[in-house]
């Protein structure tokens, strides 16, 4: 079959001519039209077929065009390709990232889950130690009430009552020290600092001089001051430097004792003994003392602040008043030049023989006057100083229209007379003088 309808009729027509120029058998004659006829037969289909084959390479498009384009989308494969590794290596880079905060956050839990049972722990330890301490000072309050209630009966003068109250404390003392070992124990170790205090024993007698006390001595002012001489004798000159008032240097002192008792007492053994033995009441007194320490320190801290303060603000007011009367002086002596000026000026336009005697006495009379009308500075308030103190501060402010004083003003309406009225007089004495001479 041909490819084309002008290959098939090239095809018919060699065989026709074949037919026509050739010397040819009868039998191949016939073969070759019947070829004819059966390519004649398979015109419609080439037809067809060359209509789809132009078909599909306008659909295709030239060869060029196509290699073009496959060449641009390689190029665009390339680069995809590339973002593509980039953007590999970044994910990389934050999967590492993260992993690395995924075990610190592991580790914080962690940490927190400890923190979290040391908290729990030290909250359960803090409860026992309030129920101790309620415990302990139980019998206490119960003893200060009924002291309390002693004391009213006492008052009413019921001998019966107080005798029946003392028989059932008794008793209850006594079932307690009886069937209760542990208050026995408590009972002896908090009476021993006042069976010390009073030189007895255990079991109420005088004490021997050979016998040991109950309670170990505390440690006195000597041993202190020889533990720790070096910082006694610095102490004056630092707190020199740091504050000038007696009162902060009392209360530093102060603090410098609490500190060095409580070192001492913490690298003693005598000490520890005696904190064991004192309890947790102790603690809670030092910590209220460090408490009103800090307050007074606040206090006098509050105190120095406000007297620098207002030593600031006193001295800032004397300078600010100190400039403000420097500058209204300079003011009045450029006001007092200028007039002097005027005046010089306005004589010798009305009396140019006569001399300048009369303008220095009228400069003196001005600045008389200018002496006379100023005003004096009243007392000035600390917050008025200070307002005028910022004032005064702003050099580079708009220049207006500045206000001349009083005294130099009437000097203006005095010369703006005189210079009318001379020169009307010299024409009026001119023209009797002219009168007088036609008339005569």
């Amino acid at each position: 079959m041909c490819s084309s309808e002008e290959e098939l009729n090239d095809v018919i027509h060699c065989l026709q001519y074949r037919i026509q120029h050739e010397s040819i058998p009868l039998a191949e004659e016939k073969q070759l039209l019947k070829e004819i006829k059966r390519l004649e037969g398979t015109r419609e289909a080439v037809i067809t077929n060359a209509a789809m084959r132009a078909k599909i390479q306008d659909s295709m498009g030239q060869k060029e065009v196509i290699q073009d384009q496959v060449k641009l989308i390689g190029v665009d494969l390339s680069g995809v390709r590339k973002e593509q590794f980039a953007v590999q290596s970044k994910k990389k880079q934050i999967k590492e990232k993260l992993t690395a905060i995924e075990k610190k956050l592991e580790s914080l839990q962690e940490e927190l889950k400890a923190v979290t049972q040391k908290r729990d722990k030290a909250y359960q330890t803090i409860l026992e130690l309030r129920k101790q301490h309620d415990e302990e000072n139980a019998y206490f309050y119960q003893s200060r009430s009924l002291i309390n209630k002693a004391k009213i009966v006492a008052a009413k003068k019921d001998i019966k009552a107080l005798e029946e109250l003392a028989n059932v404390e008794v008793e209850k003392f006594m079932d307690l020290w009886n069937g209760n070992k542990a208050f026995r124990d408590d009972y002896e170790r908090r009476i021993l600092k006042s069976l010390d205090t009073r030189l007895l024993s255990r079991d109420g007698r005088i004490r021997n001089p050979d016998e040991k006390p109950l309670v170990l001595p505390e440690i006195t002012v000597h041993t202190r001051t020889e533990a720790l001489p070096k910082p006694g004798a610095k102490q004056p000159k630092e707190e020199a430097k740091s504050s000038p008032q007696p009162g902060t240097k009392h209360l530093k002192k102060g603090q410098k004792d609490a500190e060095t008792k409580a070192m001492e007492s913490k690298s003693s053994p005598e000490n520890v003994v005696a904190d064991k033995i004192s309890g947790s009441s102790n603690k809670e007194v030092d910590a209220a003392k460090q408490k009103e320490m800090k307050r007074e320190e606040e206090i006098a801290k509050a105190k120095q602040a406000l007297e620098r303060k207002k030593k600031q603000a006193e001295k800032a007011a004397a300078k600010a008043a100190i400039r403000a009367q420097k500058e209204a002086e300079k003011k009045l002596k450029e006001r007092e030049k200028k007039a002097k000026k005027k005046a010089a000026a306005s004589t010798t336009a009305i009396n140019p023989e006569e001399p300048t005697e009369p303008t220095a006495e009228a400069s003196e009379s001005e600045k008389v006057d200018a002496s006379a009308e100023a005003p004096v500075p009243a007392p000035v308030s600390v917050k008025d100083k200070a307002q005028k103190g910022n004032a005064i501060r702003y050099r580079n402010r708009t220049k207006g229209p500045e206000v001349l004083p009083r005294a130099i003003l009437r000097r203006k309406k005095s010369t703006n007379y005189w210079t009318w009225a001379a020169p009307a007089a010299l024409v009026v004495l001119i023209l009797l003088a002219v009168g007088y001479y036609y008339l005569v």
